[in-house]
């Protein structure tokens, strides 16, 4: 049961956990503690004893409920996907938060501060991503299908980092009773939020959120950075950062 003094859930989205993806999860609970932080695994998984739960969900679960079609690239990603699975659980078991974060497990966390600012400054919105930009020409690629189940207007943004409420989560469940289905994440979250005016977010803490970019690890600064693949090094990469941004903290520790 959840705890009913912590009203955040982080959920750390991934195909299969694995040590430095349960390690990244459990250092957010470890700075955070006053936060829920969970990983969504995209297959079956045996948890252990973790500090940090990880929940798995059968793919005929989401199947048989609608929970599907949330990330569609067949050639690429299974469908459901722990997309689909995250959006699920808190739809319909974890229904007692009133704000969830979903960051996909490629997402660098240099700076937990950076959580802990995004959670405070984001609980009064209903939806936190990096953009929400106006699509005009939608008749390429995921888009085609988007307009099969959406109505005009669109927007889109990068949802690898986002924050969203327990009153749009409630939209998105009667969504899906209705059409059987969920829609592309980086276009569905934007669209019906603007359409059914919704409170959106767009916080300088997400500008380091891409489809690609090119990666320099000696010059971050105190954003989340998407995509960095290499998972094993992500605490290396914070511990770089810290040593930059507060190298007060490693004089006296180094002192002592």
């Amino acid at each position: 049961m959840d705890n009913q003094d912590i009203t955040t859930s982080i959920a750390i989205l991934t195909k299969k956990p694995n040590k430095f993806i349960i390690r990244t999860a459990q250092r957010i609970k470890l700075h955070c503690p006053k936060v829920d932080v969970r990983i969504i695994s995209d297959c079956t998984y045996k948890s252990h004893k973790n500090i940090v739960p990880i929940i798995s969900i059968l793919d005929e679960v989401c199947i048989q409920n609608g929970y599907v079609n949330s990330t569609h690239v067949p050639e690429r990603i299974k469908n459901p996907c722990s997309w689909d699975k995250a959006i699920y659980y808190y739809s319909k078991v974890a229904t007692s938060f009133k704000q969830v974060w979903f960051i996909e497990d490629d997402v660098l966390i240099p700076d937990m501060q950076i959580i802990k600012d995004l959670v405070k400054d984001g609980y009064n919105y209903d939806l936190i991503t990096k953009e929400s930009a106006f699509k005009k020409n939608y008749e390429v690629g995921q888009w085609t299908k988007v307009k099969e189940i959406l109505q005009e207007p669109f927007y889109y943004s990068m949802t690898c980092a986002m924050g969203i409420s327990r009153n749009l989560l409630n939209w998105i469940e009667k969504f899906v009773e209705e059409k059987k289905t969920l829609v592309f994440h980086e276009f569905f979250f934007t669209t019906i939020a603007h359409q059914n005016k919704f409170r959106t977010y767009h916080p300088d803490e997400l500008k380091g959120i891409y489809w690609k970019f090119p990666f320099d690890p000696n010059n971050l600064e105190k954003l989340l950075y998407h995509p960095v693949k290499d998972v094993e090094n992500h605490y290396n990469y914070m511990h770089k950062y810290m040593q930059k941004h507060y190298p007060a903290y490693f004089l006296e520790k180094k002192q002592n």
